[in-house]
């Protein structure tokens, strides 16, 4: 779903976890109102567009890292408001009731997890046709032109302020059905999984790995990001199996905790 960093920067990519919304709409529309989620990832996409742009625009007079450590915040700032919101479960979060009956309606699929694929396969296409078009229309023109020289784009009339905006919404609506499938995949949502500092540093990795302002950068890249990450894993069982690898940890602990008890230190 990092599919609009093509337009954009890659630090004016959103604050992704603060747009993961529609993974609360979802859960919680099904488990307290037993909405169909199909109808909580619309009600989800919404809302995250609106709150793109309350987020966006007081925030859009700021470039650069400074744009990117005021979005960072207000995604740390949501979590924690979610973390204390006992509406939708705090901290604990919202556990789905597991529904076998007329499974395409309630989303869930617990005989076979093919149909998970193929529906998360349309919302790729679907976010891919999304961008393609765009890329060949006049809105493409101006959000690269507002990438590549803001001033000079604003000097020729384009409302810089509106496409920001816009892009911001595109954005915000993909990355909330991205978290409407979550919620329905693993039945569980809390504030933890949904808002982790990890996935926003993984979506933007698998754009910078795969060729940002690519079309197809996104997909190449989740493929490399995810063989590093299992390669990395690898590497650390390996290691743990090795002989001496607990004698290297205690010799570390021991390290510490001299380090903290040294003459001259608070213990």
């Amino acid at each position: 779903m990092e599919h609009t960093g093509r337009f954009l920067r890659s630090d004016f990519a959103g604050p992704r976890r603060v747009l993961r919304i529609g993974a609360y709409s979802t859960g919680y529309l099904y488990f307290a109102y037993q909405l169909s989620p199909w109808i909580g990832l619309g009600v989800g996409v919404v809302l995250a567009m609106l709150l793109a742009v309350a987020i966006g625009i007081p925030t859009f007079r700021l470039r650069g890292h400074y744009f990117a450590i005021a979005t960072l915040l207000i995604g740390e700032g949501v979590q924690i408001f979610f973390q204390r919101w006992e509406l939708v479960g705090a901290a604990s979060g919202i556990f789905l009731p597991i529904v076998r009956e007329q499974a395409w309606l309630n989303f869930q699929f617990h005989g076979t997890k093919l149909p998970y694929y193929y529906i998360i396969l349309a919302f790729l296409a679907l976010a891919t046709f999304v961008v393609w078009r765009l890329d060949r229309s006049r809105i493409g023109f101006y959000f690269r032109a507002i990438r590549d020289e803001p001033e000079a784009a604003s000097s020729l009339g384009v409302n810089v302020t509106l496409y920001k905006s816009f892009a911001f919404m595109i954005s915000a609506g993909l990355m909330s059905m991205a978290g409407a499938f979550y919620c329905q995949y693993v039945l569980v949502i809390d504030p933890e999984t949904v808002f982790p500092l990890s996935m926003s540093i993984l979506v933007v990795l698998m754009a910078v790995m795969g060729g940002a302002g690519t079309l197809w950068g996104p997909i190449i890249g989740r493929r490399r990001a995810g063989a590093a990450l299992r390669a990395d894993a690898d590497l650390l069982r390996w290691h743990r199996r090795q002989p001496g690898s607990d004698d290297l940890r205690g010799t570390h602990r021991a390290h510490l905790h001299f380090q903290t008890r040294r003459p001259g230190r608070a213990p």
